[in-house]
């Protein structure tokens, strides 16, 4: 392009370029705007599935934990422990 014609519509060629800037930035908040609501809705659906997850693994620790018991007190009897809030033995 010859120098002459560098510098003969300087006002409109920079109005050009900031036309064309803005252009691309309304494109591309446009794009954000549409990938906000998509990404919180994966968040939310990780969260849930994270949750069930977690459901799971306490459900298989309590299981796991239902066959522990206490240990034997040494020198002492074997017997069943007595039932709390038994009604023959009410102190009144």
């Amino acid at each position: 392009m010859p120098s002459d014609e560098l510098f003969v519509e300087p006002a409109r060629d920079v109005a050009r370029v900031e036309g064309s800037l803005l252009a691309r930035e309304l494109g591309v908040q446009r794009d954000l705007q549409q990938e906000v609501p998509e990404l919180v809705a994966e968040a939310i659906g990780i969260a849930r599935i994270e949750r069930g997850e977690r459901l799971v693994r306490l459900l298989q620790e309590v299981r796991a934990q239902r066959r522990v018991g206490l240990l034997a007190v040494p020198r002492t009897t074997v017997r069943r422990a007595q039932p709390l809030g038994d009604a023959h033995h009410r102190v009144d």
